[in-house]
């Protein structure tokens, strides 16, 4: 029989749970012993915040108020807490009775108003909070454990928590039933045909130094696993093209060894379809809808001098374009490795997407970070902006860690006197950047324009 709903003021997340104002009684403080340990909390391969979590006695504790804000981005789920009793209201919930086992503890996590799982939490002082306020912690591992009563699927690693609130967990299940040892680090779904329905990418790995295995699962529950020689997940995209979608999955052997590699489905079954590397970047986008790769190869020659008058080496850079159902390599070009080069020009939207994954999440994501919630100064974006990424985005290695399940899409419009303008929409977000054309016919990056849509409303560019 379903248990009647408490009453009570809704708190949601809010400055008690930041805190941990209130305690439950019994609670336990942190002690002598206890490690505090940063970890991060990603969402559909997207990293979200970088908590300090606990660790006392081998179980991990994260602050309660990013786990509910975790949540709430990724399931829509409301939280209650009043110090004793964790609240969840839930709409995807399929619990209709209380459990029979909820263990032991001081905190009582309830969905609906159905007791699901007693915990016992720890308070202690969050490094983050000003002042580093008294703070509840909740064990993580019972947090993924009431989650997967609702078929919703997290993950975790000894230092990151990853929800996928877009995979379908019978897939997953399917892959976990095939691969009951591995340890799944990323997964995005996939549509591989316009009419199919989502198949499953996993990375996973059997330990820490073990090599990556790539897992696509087709909706069939058909299991396709291919063993890399890199070391490092990266990951899971998936890339747009005329047909459908393909896979595109990042992986690192090493500071020095990217590889990316595709799969599509044929007759059903997943199939690698394309596997490329190399030591200074891999990346692949999407410009007016043609699917582009690019794969960037040092020479190790040390032959070029850079604009300071500094040595730099030289790289070996193969554009490929897509065209009849794979990619075709449609253009060869040089670049320097540590900063651009005016005698080595780089393809206008190759400088485009650098710019786009570097804003986003690259060396500038606190610049986008600082736009998004509204504390927008003009004087973030100087001359020095445009220039530093003009001299990393020929270094591509940067670019081969995009937390995004959905590949940079470009959209491109050429002017009458040749300068281009990229945009991207991202959320409520619109990013453009202008390309201007030389005289010798090359490309530079001139101008950036952000547009928030869905936050503040507001708008900011510059012009170089």
């Amino acid at each position: 029989m379903r248990h009647k709903k408490k009453k009570w003021a809704t708190v949601g997340i809010s400055a008690l749970a930041a805190t941990g104002a209130i305690f439950a009684p019994g609670v336990t403080f942190a002690q002598s012993t206890t490690a505090t340990v940063l970890t991060r909390i990603v969402i559909d391969n997207r990293q979200i915040s970088s908590p300090n979590g606990l660790v006392q006695h081998g179980t991990m504790y994260l602050p309660i108020y990013y786990v509910m804000s975790a949540l709430q981005s990724a399931y829509g789920i409301h939280s209650s807490w009043n110090g004793r009793v964790w609240q969840m209201e839930s709409s995807v919930s399929t619990i209709s009775s209380p459990v029979s086992h909820l263990g032991s503890g001081n905190v009582m996590i309830e969905v609906n108003g159905i007791n699901v799982s007693a915990v016992r939490s720890v308070v202690a002082a969050d490094p983050a909070t000003p002042g580093h306020s008294m703070t509840t912690y909740v064990p993580i591992y019972n947090v993924m454990q009431v989650l997967k009563r609702l078929n919703l699927i997290s993950t975790w690693d000894g230092q990151t928590w990853g929800i996928f609130s877009q995979v379908n967990p019978v897939l997953v299940d399917d892959y976990r039933v095939k691969n009951p040892n591995m340890h799944i680090e990323a997964m995005a779904p996939v549509q591989f045909g316009q009419d199919s329905s989502d198949s499953l990418v996993v990375e996973s790995q059997s330990t820490a130094n073990a090599p990556v295995t790539v897992g696509v699962v087709s909706p069939n529950g058909t299991v396709f696993d291919t063993i890399t020689d890199s070391f490092f997940p990266g990951e899971v995209e998936s890339l747009p093209t005329p047909n459908g979608s393909i896979a595109a999955i990042y992986s690192s052997a090493g500071a020095h060894n990217f590889h990316l590699q595709l799969f599509e489905e044929q007759n059903g079954i997943s199939k690698s379809v394309g596997d490329y590397s190399g030591d200074n970047g891999v990346i692949a986008w999407v410009v007016n809808g043609v699917p582009m790769l690019l794969t960037s190869n040092r020479t190790y020659s040390w032959t070029l001098v850079d604009n300071h008058g500094n040595q730099d080496d030289l790289a070996h850079n193969t554009l490929y374009t897509w065209k009849q159902g794979e990619y075709t390599q449609s253009q060869q070009f040089d670049s320097s490795v540590f900063e651009y080069n005016n005698s080595r020009p780089v393809p206008p939207d190759v400088q485009a997407v650098g710019l786009m994954n570097g804003l986003l999440h690259g060396t500038a994501s606190d610049i986008y970070s600082t736009m998004k919630t509204g504390n927008w100064s003009a004087s973030r974006v100087t001359s020095r902006f445009l220039s530093d990424f003009k001299a990393v985005i020929p270094r591509l290695s940067f670019l081969t860690r995009v937390p995004l399940t959905q590949a940079i899409d470009l959209q491109a419009q050429t002017d009458s006197t040749g300068n281009i303008t990229y945009s991207y929409s991202y959320g409520g977000d619109q990013i453009k950047i202008g390309a201007t054309k030389q005289s010798d016919g090359s490309f530079a990056l001139s101008s950036f324009s952000f547009v928030n849509t869905t936050e503040t409303g507001m708008a900011t560019s510059y012009s170089k």
